[in-house]
């Protein structure tokens, strides 16, 4: 009955690694680019739709996959298998802007991130 039992290994080893840019420009009615620095209330308003952004994200990182297949032939034509998988899921970068505060600092770069 040793033969019946089988053991299927499998892995793999990836590296994900992804770059991207970012860049917005916003203008008003006049074509005129949406600066910071006015307090001119119709410009804060055009703000807080669509901010002048630029940024470059990165991404980088191995990864080990791997799966364990153990079967067992019950008759000449039955098996009963069950399988453990351990996966992952690539990581990813947004390109779809971000917030900003009031003098349109994003989020990561006040965490020394682009």
């Amino acid at each position: 009955m040793a033969d019946a039992l089988r053991f299927q290994p499998a892995f793999r080893v990836n590296h994900d690694g992804k770059d991207g840019l970012y860049q917005s420009a916003a203008v008003n009615g006049a074509g005129q680019l949406v600066s910071f620095a006015s307090t001119d209330p119709r410009v804060v308003a055009q703000r807080g739709v669509l901010a002048r952004q630029r940024f470059e994200p990165s991404f980088s990182d191995w990864n080990f996959s791997y799966d364990l297949t153990p079967s067992y032939a019950l008759a000449a034509d039955i098996r009963a298998y069950g399988t453990y998988a351990r996966t992952f899921k690539p990581g990813g970068i947004n390109l779809n802007g971000v917030p900003s505060d009031t003098v349109g600092n994003h989020p990561c770069s006040r965490l020394g991130r682009s």
